[in-house]
């Protein structure tokens, strides 16, 4: 409130509350930059308060307000990423780390995970840190047989999961809940670092994905059919629920987990496989979200191989999700533009659509 005293009291959107209260008139060129341009609230546990972009030809001007060694600012905030933030001599003051810090950090939380650094080095897709712009890692971009391959194998996966009895589907859910607590903080700090995030946001963000984990075993023992009556003597008519199949998840950069999350849990304990298509802004986070329930499906032991599966790349990878008929369903979570053109081209080959725009 403190940087843009005019909109203290003005609410700003949120996706997962979905709140939209921003005034047309109110900073219109926070929109005008690129789409790292993302949730531009933090709670400082006093009320809301207006968050500027991390677009990196801001980079700059964040560097230079973070030296202030104001914590109460979000730019502040970003240094508590580090283990041992450093102090200026002169002024005890908190810095911002360099790029190569940044990206050293980003590693070192990565190893936190137990996941091997060689990898970030591997593939065409690089993400940069909004941060500062530096490069932080790679990931391999998927062709047109590898979505084939991948949605084929979770289609044969489903065949599978389906058998599985609801509450043992909810197991292996409770189990990827309780990998995620574990890692909670290195998630975080990876999620925060990736996408820009204050790292308290980060954390809400893992701990939204734990939550719907409880809510997703609860249901997994609730999936009811209704019983009714019929004109036929000594008859009755049961209702059952049958799983879709492959459910084509398509999630946004400004919630690089959550959103996936929201759906997979949901998904899982219906009996449906997945095929994920993230951001291409925050790949690694994906990887590092899915590397969870990869491990949680080793642990609980009785899952298909290739029940989830991560496909990585930009417009074409998700054109290739929404047109492939083994997808009964897609969620997708984008603007607008996106939910205009995917929801007419899944409808067309009698496909459903889950649009959060």
């Amino acid at each position: 409130s403190r940087l843009f005293p005019q909109l203290r009291d003005v609410a700003f959107e949120h996706e997962w509350y979905g709140m939209i209260g921003m005034t047309a008139d109110a900073l219109p060129r926070f929109h005008a930059h690129d789409r790292r341009v993302f949730s531009m609230s933090g709670y400082n546990g006093r009320g809301i308060a207006p968050r500027p972009p991390f677009g990196r030809d801001l980079a700059g001007r964040a560097l230079e307000e973070t030296a202030t060694g104001d914590l109460s600012l979000p730019y502040g905030r970003l240094a508590h990423l580090m283990p041992h933030p450093p102090l200026s001599a002169s002024t005890d003051r908190m810095t911002m780390p360099s790029q190569n810090s940044i990206a050293d950090m980003f590693r070192q939380h990565w190893t936190a995970l137990g996941l091997d650094v060689a990898e970030l080095d591997e593939g065409a897709l690089i993400s940069f840190s909004p941060i500062d712009g530096a490069a932080i890692g790679r990931s391999r971009i998927c062709t047109p047989d590898d979505i084939a391959r991948s949605i084929s194998a979770a289609h044969r996966s489903f065949m599978a999961w389906r058998t599985v009895p609801p509450p043992r589907r909810g197991e292996l859910v409770r189990l990827l809940g309780e990998e995620l607590r574990q890692n909670k903080e290195a998630l975080a700090a990876i999620v925060s670092i990736e996408c820009g995030k204050i790292l308290s946001e980060g954390l809400g963000e893992v701990q939204e994905m734990i939550d719907i984990c409880d809510f997703a075993v609860g249901l997994s023992r609730q999936l009811y059919g209704l019983t009714m009556a019929t004109e036929r003597t000594g008859h009755r008519m049961m209702e059952t629920w049958h799983p879709l199949g492959v459910v084509g998840i398509i999630s946004a950069f400004n919630f690089p987990v959550a959103v996936w999350a929201w759906n997979a849990c949901l998904a899982l304990v219906c009996g449906n496989s997945l095929v994920w298509k993230p951001s291409e802004k925050t790949p690694l986070a994906a990887r590092a979200a899915h590397a969870m329930l990869k491990r949680a499906i080793a642990r609980f032991g009785e899952a298909p191989e290739d029940l989830s599966c991560v496909v990585q790349g930009a417009r074409d990878v998700g054109e290739a999700i929404v047109d492939n008929g083994l997808v009964p369903l897609v969620s997708a979570t984008g603007s607008t533009r996106m939910g205009r053109q995917l929801g007419p081209r899944v409808a067309a080959r009698f496909g459903r659509s889950l649009l959060e725009l």
